[in-house]
């Protein structure tokens, strides 16, 4: 990539890798797009050469699955997870804001999350 900075400087920047988000920015917007608004979000990445960007989409689904198989009860994980929106706090600092009303979002996230990855990955070929 090239840029003119004037009067007569040139800069160029040609990255390896280009990273993109944090894990506040998954918590406070991700957390509500649908995949018009991915779609809309990884076709922006693509143009400005994004290609390392963070993939939170469905890690809450996954750690639930993880510990009702290691006994730990629905009630149980209804106390501990906080929800889509606090995903940046599960340092342990924060928990049970949603309860079981948020596993709606959870699954939606976790089904969401394929499309996702396979849409960016698609653009580093």
């Amino acid at each position: 990539m090239l840029f003119f900075i004037y009067p007569c400087y040139f800069l160029f920047y040609n990255p390896r890798f280009r990273y993109y988000q944090n894990v506040c920015t998954v918590s406070y917007s991700f957390a509500w797009w649908n995949w018009t608004r991915w779609e809309r979000e990884i076709d922006w990445m693509a143009m400005n050469g994004i290609n390392l960007p963070l993939a939170f989409n469905g890690q809450e689904a996954i750690w639930q699955r993880v510990y009702m198989k290691m006994n730990v009860t629905q009630q149980e994980l209804d106390r501990h997870f906080g929800g889509p929106a606090f995903l940046a706090w599960y340092v342990g600092s924060f928990k049970s804001y949603y309860g079981s009303e948020h596993l709606a979002a959870l699954y939606f996230l976790l089904l969401i999350c394929d499309p996702i990855l396979c849409r960016s990955c698609s653009f580093l070929h």
